[in-house]
């Protein structure tokens, strides 16, 4: 079976390749729980209190529900970012932007900090 042309791909796909790529990079990506109607699918957290809501859709012929923009622009106007990404390959590029806004010597100071062994009991002094 040869590859689904990204025009074709569903949103299933897309949105557990957002959770597969953030993971990889040491992000938690959660699905939004649909509260309120027209929230967006997920929010990704990064390092140092960075977070991102993702509005995924599918790549051709998906459309927002009514509220969805409004909701959208009420968030950003408060500061929040929010993306819609419809591809894998908008999936990268919103990786590798959020790669690129933290250094890549925070990036290794996080790696770090994770590997470092929990202390036990009491520290001295």
């Amino acid at each position: 079976m040869g590859k689904v042309p990204e025009a074709d791909q569903k949103e299933a796909v897309v949105e557990a390749y957002l959770v597969l790529e953030c993971t990889k990079y040491g992000a938690l990506c959660v699905k939004n729980q649909r509260v309120v109607r027209a929230w967006p699918d997920r929010s990704v957290y990064w390092w140092q209190g960075q977070h991102d809501l993702i509005e995924t859709k599918r790549p051709k012929g998906s459309k927002f529900e009514p509220n969805q923009e409004r909701t959208h622009g009420k968030l950003r106007a408060r500061g929040h970012e929010v993306f819609v990404i419809c591809t894998k390959s908008q999936v990268d590029e919103y990786i590798i932007a959020r790669l690129a806004f933290w250094s890549e010597y925070r990036h290794n100071e996080y790696l770090r900090a994770r590997q470092r062994p929990k202390s036990r009991g009491r520290v001295p002094l």
